[in-house]
């Protein structure tokens, strides 16, 4: 029974380190760019998405925004600066 219970607990630590997404998001309009791990889209006629912008912390909602996905180290590099 403990060993059952630590390897579940293992598991669920190596799932959730790992899987994370980094996104770079673009305003193409004031080629503005913002760093998160999530966003939403907040309906599929509008284009209106909203994030938490991770280098200043502000929620974001921005219209016709270019989401790409980066790599983790990129992803640090930019929110640290």
């Amino acid at each position: 029974m403990k060993h059952t219970l630590y390897g579940v607990l293992l598991s669920a630590a190596v799932l959730l380190g790992t899987g994370c997404t980094y996104y770079e998001i673009t305003d193409p309009t004031t080629d503005k760019t913002y760093y998160t791990t999530n966003w939403d889209r907040k309906d599929n006629k509008s284009g209106v998405i909203q994030f938490k912008d991770m280098k200043s912390g502000k929620q974001v909602t921005l219209t016709n925004a270019e989401v790409g996905e980066i790599k983790e180290k990129q992803y640090k590099a930019a929110i640290k600066d």
